[in-house]
């Protein structure tokens, strides 16, 4: 029985792993087509399959449902959808009420010290 054990679990050890990743911080600058600037604070966890977005400039905070491809973020509220390349950080944001794109381009931060 010690044996069938000891099996069970070299087996069960090689089996590969789902790497858990740590949520993503960015910060994405969008220009509208009239040329208005906007950044926008993102927290991508893959692991709970959330978007954090905060807009500095005027202290809008929500938590989105995101989809997370091999190449690509989405996620949307109400008004907004937005996509973001996993590859170069590109990201487009479409203002649905209006039917208007804003281009931009998201840069990674550090994550943030905690205290605990």
């Amino acid at each position: 029985m010690p044996r069938v054990f000891s099996l069970f679990l070299l087996s069960a050890a090689a089996l590969p792993a789902q790497a858990i990743a740590a949520p993503a911080y960015m910060t994405c600058t969008f220009v509208s087509d009239g040329g208005a600037r906007s950044e926008v604070k993102i927290t991508a966890d893959e692991a709970a399959g959330t978007v954090d977005v905060f807009v500095p400039s005027t202290g809008f905070n929500q938590r989105l449902p995101g989809t997370f491809t091999a190449d690509r973020l989405l996620f949307k509220d109400k008004m907004l959808d937005y996509a973001i390349s996993r590859v170069d950080l590109t990201a487009v944001r479409t203002i649905r009420m209006i039917d208007s794109t804003d281009k931009g381009k998201c840069s990674i931060d550090p994550a943030p010290k905690r205290a605990f």
